[in-house]
């Protein structure tokens, strides 16, 4: 029996941000000639973005912005139609 654990720092609920971390650890808990019987992914004391005065010469967040809202409009669509309404396209082994 083997366990896995990772923290986001600083934490976070994007999902952009959290599916780089399972990716790692699944990767960490496939090993070679060792058979996974079970695999739970638990993300606790998940984190929304508090609103942040913006730095007048700070380098382009932009991206992030837009992946902020993307995000937010993903859990807006999921908590109107149900969990499995909407879902990112990823392979774990891309």
């Amino acid at each position: 029996r083997a366990a896995r654990r990772a923290a986001l720092t600083p934490a976070s609920a994007n999902d952009f941000c959290l599916f780089p971390t399972a990716r790692t650890l699944l990767r960490h808990a496939w090993k070679r000639r060792v058979r996974v019987c079970r695999l739970a992914l638990v993300c606790d004391r998940l984190t929304y973005p508090p609103p942040l005065q913006q730095d007048l010469f700070a380098e382009d967040t932009r991206g992030k912005i837009v992946q902020e809202r993307l995000v937010s409009a993903m859990d807006a669509i999921r908590d109107r139609f149900g969990a499995g309404a909407v879902r990112t396209g990823r392979m774990p082994a891309a």
